[in-house]
This record gives C-alpha cells, structure tokens and sequence, in this order.
C-alpha cells in the first residue's frame, strides 16, 4: 500500500499587512486539515505567518524601504488628466442624453471618430 502524498501549499504575497494579515485564517485552515504551508514573506511577517504553523520562506523585498503613500500619491497625479477626461467625458454625455452604458459598437465608433 502506498502511502498518500504530501500535500504542501505555497503562499507567495507582497509583505504588507493589507496583503498578509487576510490570508492568516487560510493558512491555518491548511495546517489544520495537514497541509505544509510555506509563506514568502519579509523578516517583518515571519513570526505572524509562522504562528499558525506555516514555514517561513524570507526574502528581501525593495517596497518594505518605500513609503507606499508616496507611490500612491505619484500614481495619483499622473493618473489625475485622465480621470479629468473622463469626468468631462461623462458630463459632455450627460448633457447629450447618453447616460446609459454604451455597447461595444458604440465603444468602437467612438475611439474611430465615426
């Protein structure tokens, strides 16, 4: 008789709470029911993921030395014409009566000028 093969499961996050602290309950469900659970994660994380029972894969990340409400803020900004466009965009359809979302031909003619 052979015996069954080890199930193991691979978390690969991005090491922020937002990211880890959600995936906590899943990990100790896996260990719960005999999963080996390895978690990638920063020196930051490794105690919480090893808490439930997971093994701590550690690497070294370059967002943990960034600020991500700088990085927010810069996408924020050159993202803002856009947006702006298409505020303009939805009032120059309001104006006209289109306020119901257009089909793909529509979409079509519109990006072809016709």
């Amino acid at each position: 008789m052979t015996a069954a093969p080890e199930r193991h499961a691979l978390v690969a996050n991005v090491a922020t709470r937002g990211h880890v602290y959600p995936t906590l309950p899943l990990v100790t469900e896996r260990v719960r029911r005999g999963y080996r659970v390895t978690y990638t994660t920063t020196a930051e994380f490794a105690d919480v993921v090893a808490g439930p029972g997971a093994s701590v894969l550690r690497y070294d990340s370059a967002v943990t030395e960034v600020d991500p409400a700088e990085v927010f803020a810069e996408d924020d900004a050159s993202a803002r014409p856009q947006r702006e466009a298409g505020k303009e965009q939805q009032t120059a359809d309001a104006r006209r009566g289109l306020t119901r979302p257009m089909d793909r031909a529509q979409c079509a003619d519109r990006s072809t000028g016709r």
